[in-house]
């Protein structure tokens, strides 16, 4: 991996630097005088041009960029004149001393820290990173073009939301990026990438947000990099018109007009509303893809969802606000009896999606395959108890001697019997939910400090992170490793991840939109390995279904305390004086039972 971006890296990267840039230009702006003189303005506007036409080139040739013939004549059909054009070499010099000065490498290393969750690897990846701001930088400066503006100047609060974003993820970004700081100078010149303060790019917290894995296509090991080509940055304007989020709106403008009077109004604006709704709820659980991107998983992922979340939800402030996944880990700590939406509700939404397909459809706009939502209708009422059940023993056989965990043939190859073991979050979600019990996005978005190996008992601190937040107050807890798991080589690869300057657990499965979570990004990894292990026979097991097999064998089969399986598990203790008492618990107390879970791997 070494001196590797992947594709979807550089996409963040690349997108947050934009966002930045964006807010830094327009936060410099907002401190320029009110009344430019036209020859003041005009200076500022060429000297912004020259900058974005140099950043370009060097972003394409780096230090090697020079001023063709060919470049001259392309920025003269852009518009530049021979005076800027003239200029554009001693921006061109400027930008290659910022690619070669340590101290511009060292601010794009932390940049990336705070957006990738990692520094770069080797001197190859910083480069590659800094084409990336290059490439960005030129391309805020183009949205942000004075003499190509036709709308009027207003404050900076009212437009710094508008961020560039990819895949809706990235609005955060633009105000966390106001925080970079601006170093314009008197004159009104604008600063060079040196100036510009990168270890101020923030996204704390955006991740926490988001449920596929950074397995893209590599930059960085080329001979030559092309940014522009390759990684592109989209504004809202220009979405494709088969975004989903972009295709509900429309449809909905088209089938629910507004009522030409207060009953009519009354009437289909319920409807409306909770068309808007289903469908929102839809492009959260799948993500904001194009519809020629959609396929049947992704409506069966959306349908499989339903049955997790809370049979009653969104009647309070606090659960409104919830996000679908926030929901799904509200659901975990209910009753069977109140999870999983009722048939009819299911039915519903599906015909909502239906009347989504069917507008596309008319439009000449069609999915990636024919999808049917037939297939997908709850014929009867189901018991969410037979939605999420217990593995058995012999189940839990079936999956130990799968290749993922016996040997595979390979990375693209897992479900194949072979000599690899590859041990990344497909190899390690399944066995740390099976010797602990813990939730399944607990494990997943964990971060490699909070794997403790030295001391007498090993253990996972379970505590809200920039990857996810927890449930509740309980949830945060302390969990015993299991002795299994260390010898299956869970040590060595949390050091060969803290050696690299990895910050995530299962770097892989770093969400890339604000509708991914790392184990989201786990589950259909997780779905081809458990149908290939068990067959599709048995729908009503699922990851969660570790998370009962633990709890259920350690009330059944032993004879650990209530109190104590509450505390592995990170349930609520039911009493004022029973929560009290678990907060107290020793580690080696709840080590007892981690220790008495059979080895099922």
């Amino acid at each position: 991996m070494h001196g590797q971006l992947s594709h979807i890296e550089a996409q963040r990267f690349l997108s947050a630097i934009v966002a930045a840039e964006t807010a830094r230009i327009r936060a410099e702006r907002h401190v320029e005088p009110i009344d430019l003189t036209p020859g003041d303005w005009l200076a500022r506007a060429s000297s912004e041009r020259v900058r974005k036409a140099a950043a370009e080139i060097v972003s394409a040739r780096g230090t090697a960029a020079i001023l063709l013939p060919e470049d001259e004549r392309r920025l003269a059909e852009e518009g530049l004149g021979p005076a800027e054009i003239a200029q554009v070499p001693a921006a061109l010099t400027r930008f290659v001393d910022w690619l070669i000065d340590p101290n511009s490498q060292d601010d794009v290393a932390r940049t990336a820290l705070s957006t990738l969750g990692r520094a770069p690897r080797d001197e190859r990846e910083t480069r590659v990173l800094q084409y990336l701001h290059l490439s960005a930088q030129a391309h805020a400066l183009g949205r942000m073009d004075r003499i190509k503006a036709t709308g009027p100047l207003i404050g900076d609060e009212l437009v710094l939301n508008r961020a560039v974003a990819v895949e809706g993820d990235l609005e955060r970004c633009a105000s966390t990026a106001a925080g970079v700081k601006v170093q314009a100078a008197a004159g009104g010149s604008s600063p060079s990438p040196s100036m510009m303060n990168l270890g101020e790019v923030s996204t704390e917290g955006r991740r926490a947000d988001l449920p596929d894995a950074a397995e893209g296509r590599t930059l960085g090991n080329q001979e030559e990099v092309t940014v522009t080509d390759e990684v592109t940055v989209t504004d809202e304007e220009t979405l494709p018109k088969d975004q989903l989020s972009k295709l509900v709106e429309a449809m909905i403008a088209k089938e629910f007009p507004e009522g030409r009077t207060e009953a009519a109004e009354k009437s289909v604006g319920k409807e409306r509303r909770q068309c808007r709704a289903v469908l929102t709820q839809f492009v959260e659980a799948i993500g904001d893809k194009r519809l020629a991107d959609l396929t049947q998983a992704d409506v069966g992922h959306y349908v499989d969802l339903l049955a997790c979340l809370p049979k009653i939800y969104g009647r309070s402030p606090a659960d409104r606000k919830r996000s679908l996944r926030e929901l799904v880990e509200r659901a975990e700590e209910l009753p069977d009896e109140e999870v999983g939406l009722s048939a009819s509700t299911v039915n519903r939404n599906l015909g909502h999606l239906k009347r989504l397909l069917r507008y596309a459809g008319g439009r000449s706009m069609r999915p990636a395959e024919q999808i049917e939502l037939a297939d997908l209708r709850a014929k009867d009422r189901r018991d969410a108890r037979s939605v999420r059940e217990a593995f058995n023993e012999d189940d839990l056989a079936k999956l130990s001697r799968h290749p993922v965990w016996s040997g595979c043939k390979g990375a693209s190859r897992r479900n194949e019997p072979g000599r690899e073991i590859i041990q990344d979050g497909l190899y390690w979600g399944p066995l740390l939910a099976a010797y602990t019990g813990a939730r399944r996005e607990e494990l997943m978005g964990m971060r490699v400090c909070e794997v403790h190996l030295d001391g007498p008992i090993p253990y996972l601190a379970i505590r809200p992170n920039p990857n996810r937040g927890l449930k509740n107050s309980s949830s945060q807890r302390d969990i015993p490793i299991h002795s299994r798991l260390l010898e299956l080589g869970l040590g060595d690869y949390v050091r060969a991840l803290a050696a690299d300057g990895e910050a995530d657990l299962f770097p892989e499965l770093r969400p890339t939109s604000a509708a991914e979570t790392f184990g989201a990004n786990l589950y259909k990894r997780w779905q081809k390995t458990k149908i290939a292990a068990m067959g599709e026979g048995d729908k009503r097991k699922t990851f969660h279904s570790f998370r009962h097999t633990v709890i259920t064998y350690l009330r059944q089969e032993t004879d650990v305390p209530k109190l104590v399986v509450a505390a592995l598990v990170g349930h609520t203790p039911e009493g004022e004086t029973d929560g009290r008492y678990t907060k107290r618990l020793p580690l080696e107390k709840i080590a007892e039972a981690v220790h008495a879970l059979p080895r099922w791997f």
